[in-house]
């Protein structure tokens, strides 16, 4: 058996997936479902400017949840869900996900986690996908957040 490298070690929490199977269909806490829309909102085609980001960052801290816990929300729970969004042709500005629609879907996912996701190396390789397109904007709240 090999010792973890030194690589493993010095993952942040942010690099664990958020699957809980033990939600069992349960509604996310109210905490976690604000958290969802708000990081939503990172995945609309539309450019987010300073004060765009800063209402994502008074959100997200009116949640109450720890940023190591939004940035796990981010990318294990919002972003497999919404990045495709920004992949699509584009079909003009429009307000947002639904947000029942977006909660069911990310519960979906974390019921239902794809079987590759347990590979590390592959899961990272796919949250860096999901979150190519938002990362900027990720960072710039994350900041705000600090």
């Amino acid at each position: 058996m090999s010792s973890p490298s030194a690589h493993d070690a010095a993952k942040e929490p942010a690099d664990q997936p958020t699957h809980h199977p033990a939600d069992d269909g349960r509604a996310p806490s109210p905490a976690r479902r604000e958290a969802w829309l708000a990081l939503s909102e990172l995945f609309l085609d539309t450019a987010l400017d300073a004060a765009d980001i800063a209402a994502i960052a008074r959100r997200l801290r009116a949640t109450g949840l720890p940023a190591d816990t939004l940035q796990q929300l981010y990318q294990h729970e919002v972003a497999p869900v919404c990045w495709r969004n920004l992949q699509a042709v584009p079909g003009g500005a429009w307000a947002g996900f639904e947000p029942s629609a977006l909660v069911a879907a990310v519960q979906r996912h974390r019921a239902h986690p794809p079987l590759l996701d347990a590979w590390g190396p592959l899961q990272r390789w796919r949250i860096r996908r999901w979150t190519a397109s938002t990362r900027d904007d990720w960072l710039r709240v994350k900041a705000l957040l600090a």
